[in-house]
């Protein structure tokens, strides 16, 4: 099955189309950015991601930091 008929299936993993098709790598091209990518991916609350759409990268700055990313974590991106 296709990833296209994946997602047509269960709209839900609609973000797994944006992270195969390249357009997160590249969006993230400073350590800021990965940065924010991580903090979004571990938990930062805010609007930066839905499941149908994926990465709001818009938003991904305005987030408040997650517990779960450790300040040494972030300072090797």
């Amino acid at each position: 099955m296709s990833l296209e008929d994946f997602v047509e299936a269960l709209p839900h993993f609609g973000y797994q189309l944006q992270l195969a098709s390249g357009e997160v790598e590249n969006k993230l091209t400073t350590k800021d950015d990965m940065r924010s990518f991580l903090n979004a991916l571990f938990g930062g609350s805010g609007d930066a991601f839905d499941v149908k759409s994926g990465i709001k990268f818009e938003n991904l700055t305005t987030l408040k930091k997650t517990k779960l990313l450790s300040e040494a974590v972030s300072t090797v991106c």
